[in-house]
């Protein structure tokens, strides 16, 4: 058995959670390559291709919010795309197609595509698979499309790269000392084995700096599948940022910054860091990311990349920022417990808004000497950047929209938690799935006190009331809506 059939069977056999990773949809590298100057297609209606995409949650959201753009996902596993399949299915999406394809044997029959996702991927395949999926992505993506690779990297990895060698160094052990045949199954007696060793680390902990103390308690808490295919598999050949880009340039491909756009630009005004690399690197964007990641000790990456061509249209020394911005949209992140009651700064006027968001061209009027301060926010993640502007519906009947109706509905149907429940711009909506149930209720016909009603209904067949029920169930019904209405953009 070669190592992509013990691929493909492993990952049949272990599947991984396909959840959504939203720095990876269309709509994120659009907006971070325009903010760099470079235009992408216009998402709504764009093609997208993913490499990888195991049970299709990656894809669910977008295909979902958008209807007129074409989807189309490819993986090595019959059995996830064919779950997928139902899955999408159930929930009514036409835009979305999955199919289970070898990526050796694609002949880019799908034709081209804007957008590209291959995320999770390229670092647990064999290099002549990476060399494919570069390929694809070079003779794929239209001329000023994008494409986001996602991939293990060093230094940070080089600490796990211990742990790995630990699991591995003492399943060998026992696969000598066994008669059972573990290399063909027994995955969860590996996997069983594997937390064992990370044990045995933590009960000799005081030899043990506290760094590696705190890698160990991480990896400790990770689901099976992700625990087997990180360091079981045969491959996961974690790379430098400078060696991944020279792969990038051998297919005329090139790295213009990571989704986060933290790892490729500091934010937080350490200036003199900045002046010593920006001293030794130069206009090198690569060289610079690299130190960054020497210094801040990154393990994982998610490219966002381009036609080598492409790269002179792009402003990495911010010079076009000011400009760009003032067409954007921003408001605080949906999963923000963070409050700013004053109203004249320019958080507290942000926060205010929510969740609709706030033209930043309003901000540039309002909060002059705040536009660093902004930059700052945006550049580290702390506040959300749209291409356009979200205005939320409130009335007293919420409808929630029917494509969500059906996704809700699928998703509370599932045997297993195979792919996670995310809002319109892909990110996950955290809510028990028995409130889900509750947001079920919201069909533009009933009050949040008609609602509570039944809810009370239900609960007293149960016996389970007490006094001051109402006023509990009314919170709880009214913070559901809130959900609905900054998540899911109700009608």
């Amino acid at each position: 058995m070669n190592n992509i059939e013990k691929s493909k069977k492993s990952y049949d056999e272990v599947p991984y959670k396909s959840i959504s990773f939203p720095e990876t949809h269309p709509l994120n590298q659009k907006i971070i390559l325009g903010l760099l100057g470079f235009e992408t297609p216009e998402t709504e209606k764009a093609r997208i291709l993913e490499i990888g995409c195991s049970f299709g949650g990656n894809l669910i959201p977008f295909a979902l919010n958008n209807k007129e753009a074409d989807v189309i996902g490819i993986d090595l596993s019959e059995y996830q795309i064919n779950e997928g399949k139902k899955i999408v299915e159930k929930m009514g999406i036409k835009n979305l197609k999955l199919y289970p394809i070898n990526i050796l044997e694609y002949n880019n029959e799908f034709g081209q595509f804007d957008y590209i996702i291959c995320h999770g991927v390229f670092s647990w395949v064999p290099e002549a698979v990476q060399e494919k999926i570069l390929k694809v992505i070079k003779e794929s993506l239209v001329e000023n499309g994008s494409a986001v690779i996602s991939y293990n990297t060093y230094p940070g990895w080089k600490k796990l790269d211990i742990l790995k060698d630990m699991m591995n160094f003492r399943e060998n052990i026992f696969q000598k000392n066994s008669s059972e045949n573990m290399a063909d199954g027994k995955i969860e007696k590996r996997i069983g084995r594997g937390k064992e060793t990370l044990g045995l680390f933590e009960k000799f902990s005081n030899i043990i700096d506290d760094d590696f103390k705190e890698t160990i308690e991480i990896v400790k808490n990770k689901e099976n599948h992700y625990l087997y295919h990180e360091y079981f598999e045969s491959d996961n050949n974690p790379l430098y940022l400078q060696e991944f880009n020279e792969k990038l340039l051998n297919n005329d491909l090139i790295h213009i910054c990571d989704t986060t756009l933290s790892k490729s630009f500091i934010a937080d005004n350490r200036l003199e860091l900045e002046e010593h690399i920006s001293s030794e690197c130069k206009d090198n964007n690569i060289l610079r990311e690299q130190y960054y990641d020497f210094i801040y000790n990154r393990q994982f990456r998610s490219s966002i990349i381009t036609h080598k061509n492409n790269f002179d249209k792009v402003r990495l020394n911010g010079s076009e920022s000011k400009e760009k911005l003032l067409k954007y949209h921003i408001r605080k992140k949906i999963n923000s417990e963070a409050r700013y009651d004053d109203e004249t700064t320019l958080l507290g006027y942000i926060d205010e808004k929510y969740p609709d968001t706030v033209p930043i061209e309003e901000i540039f009027i309002k909060f002059k000497e705040s536009i660093p301060e902004l930059v700052m926010y945006i550049f580290s993640g702390e506040l959300e950047i749209h291409n356009k502007e979200v205005k939320t519906v409130r009335s007293q009947k919420t409808k929630l929209k029917d494509n969500y109706r059906k996704y809700i509905k699928t998703y509370l149907k599932l045997k297993d938690d195979i792919i996670n429940f995310s809002n319109f711009i892909g990110e996950e909506v955290l809510i028990d799935k028995s409130f889900m149930y509750i947001m079920l209720e919201f069909d533009g016909k009933k009050t949040k006190e008609e609602i509570v009603e039944i809810i009370i209904k239900e609960l007293k067949n149960n016996n389970e009331q007490d006094k001051n029920i109402k006023e509990i169930l009314y919170e709880l019904v009214e913070n559901i809506e809130n959900i609905i209405i900054s998540n899911l953009m109700n009608e």
